[in-house]
This record gives C-alpha cells, sequence and structure tokens, in this order.
C-alpha cells in the first residue's frame, strides 16, 4: 500500500478482477486511471495546488435545477495554504482503476464508494461517490484531486 492507504495498482486490478468487472469495463479504468496520473503528474511539474490536504475537503451535495443530486467542493475545511501542495498520484490512480468498478450496477457510483468505504479507502470513496455528478471548481489554483 501507498502513503495514505491507498491500494496500489495491482491490488485494484485484484478488486477489479475478484468483483467481476467485465474486461471492457476494466480497459476503461485504465485508461481513466492513466489520463488522471499523467494530469496530476503536470499539474505537480507546475507547482501543485493551494488546495489543503484531499482529506480536509468535504463534498457538499446540492439539487440541479433537474431535480438530479450533483456535488461541489466545500473547502470551509480545508486550511489556508500560502505554499502549494502536490497532488496524491496514488489516490489519484487508485480512484481512477476503482471508479466503475461497479459499472454494470444501478447507480454504479454509490455502489462502488460504499464498497471502498467499507474496504477503507475513505479518499477513495469521496472521489469516486461524486464521479458521475460532479461540479468542477473554476478556481485553478484550489483543484483537487477530484477535480
Amino acid at each position: 500500500m501507498a502513503k495514505g492507504n491507498h491500494p496500489d495498482r495491482k491490488k485494484c486490478m485484484e478488486y477489479l478482477e475478484a468483483y467481476g468487472t467485465p474486461s471492457h469495463v476494466i480497459g476503461h479504468c485504465k485508461s481513466v486511471a492513466a489520463v488522471a496520473c499523467r494530469l496530476g503528474e503536470a499539474l505537480n511539474n507546475a507547482g501543485g495546488t493551494l488546495a489543503g490536504s484531499f482529506s480536509s475537503i468535504r463534498m457538499k451535495e446540492f439539487t440541479r435545477e433537474d431535480g438530479r443530486t450533483a456535488y461541489v467542493q466545500d473547502h470551509s475545511f480545508d486550511t489556508c495554504r500560502t505554499e502549494p501542495r502536490l497532488f496524491d498520484i496514488e489516490l489519484i490512480r487508485a480512484s481512477g482503476l476503482l471508479h466503475d468498478m461497479a459499472r454494470v450496477e444501478e447507480r454504479h457510483w454509490d455502489v462502488c464508494a460504499d464498497w471502498c468505504r467499507d474496504m477503507g479507502y475513505p479518499e477513495e470513496e469521496q472521489v469516486i461517490r461524486v464521479h458521475m455528478m460532479y461540479q468542477y471548481t473554476n478556481d485553478a489554483a484550489h483543484l483537487t484531486e477530484a477535480d
């Protein structure tokens, strides 16, 4: 396991296989994780983010005009940073690999997020729970792993 108790790539692949995730969905998850990691690494090379650690950020639920539930980041618990921090690439990788593990199930994002919570991966839970109905921040200085 990497720092922050994130499952590594090998463990994520074991989870996907054990869950019975179809091979085409596993391929999609691998692609999402690869692109997300490249973006995170590029952002780290550009100086990182002023957002606090991901564990200090909460997602606020709200109802959209169409009646659907969506999420936005709540930085009210976020520590005010004057120095940037680097994105947690292991969190990004694990979330990308696992985000569609339950893709063939209704409300797959909640099913997978609940699974991550039960397995002891609360940060992955948070990223995965919001991935279908998430309002991204317009503040580039405060991007997080969920973005």
